[in-house]
């Protein structure tokens, strides 16, 4: 699928996209919930730009937060896995799914047999005052802790709250509700495929298969829309010469893909080049 000014088959190029998330075990006795680098920055309406971290270190360093790479939606935040005098210190790690479920783990002491998380990397401070996004959690640092919650959508507002010596449940009473779906498989294109919420994506390999800095609205609905940036070629030019244009992605044809929820189909479009939806060059989702 390409973003071109009239539909034509789809054309594929290479979209290197990395995210270092360091290695992580998420082990131990849990109870579930009841109840990298910046990519681009948004100005808050407190003058405080909002980061884009795979994964982060309080200011004191006594807790550290990442997650969502190796395929999976997860955010977690930890403490107790970094250097210690203490051999066997106490451990505590939250996780936080897309949907708003929580999932704490808490032990006394650590060992071989009973831990929290292991395998703490070097990462950026997130500083006071400071926010981090990324896969719709919205992360705020302060000196009280760090704050985890999903930012938009049916789980909004649920997350969880984190120091050093305490970690807890935040956000609306009850269930959380029905998981999050995602854009069909991570087999089915080059980037964004199997989450929820791609903030980039790319079905093939060439530039004019990309969509990047995409803003998703009803997600979670039968047909989710997004508006992003993407990118045509002038006719006669290489791709090398892509100029960048607004696009729009439209996910939709809500089912089941390997028995998770999912958008079975794609179209993505430039309306300044005269693009417009249409089912006939739908991009199938699930392999």
């Amino acid at each position: 699928m390409g973003l071109t000014s009239t539909p034509e088959p789809a054309r594929r190029v290479a979209l290197a996209l990395v995210l270092a998330i360091g290695a992580f075990a998420l082990v131990g006795s849990s109870s579930p919930a009841t109840g990298a680098t910046a990519r681009h920055q948004v100005v808050t309406a407190s003058g405080h730009r909002i980061r884009h971290l795979g994964e982060f270190l309080s200011p004191d360093r006594k807790v550290w937060c990442g997650g969502g790479g190796f395929g999976t939606d997860v955010r977690f935040c930890g403490t107790g896995g970094g250097a210690s005098p203490n051999p066997n210190p106490p451990q505590s790690l939250a996780t936080l799914a897309s949907n708003g479920k929580v999932t704490i783990c808490r032990v006394a002491a650590a060992s071989f047999r009973h831990v929290c998380l292991q395998n703490w990397d070097k990462a950026p401070v997130l500083n006071y005052g400071q926010q981090t996004e990324s896969n719709n959690v919205l992360c705020t640092s302060a000196t009280s802790g760090i704050t985890c919650v999903i930012a938009s959508g049916p789980g909004k507002g649920r997350g969880f709250f984190i120091n050093a010596t305490s970690v807890r449940r935040i956000g609306p009473p009850g269930p959380p509700p029905p998981p999050v779906p995602v854009l069909g498989d991570a087999d089915a294109g080059q980037v964004g495929f199997g989450k929820p919420y791609p903030s980039d994506v790319a079905t093939g390999v060439i530039i004019t298969t990309n969509v990047r800095h995409i803003h998703w609205r009803n997600w979670g609905a039968k047909r989710a829309t997004g508006t992003g940036t993407g990118y045509w070629v002038p006719p006669g030019k290489p791709f090398s010469d892509a100029r960048a244009a607004p696009a729009v992605v439209v996910a939709y044809d809500l089912g089941s893909c390997h028995g998770q929820r999912a958008y079975l189909k794609l179209d993505m479009w430039l309306p300044s080049r005269g693009g417009r939806f249409n089912s006939r060059y739908a991009y199938p989702t699930c392999l």
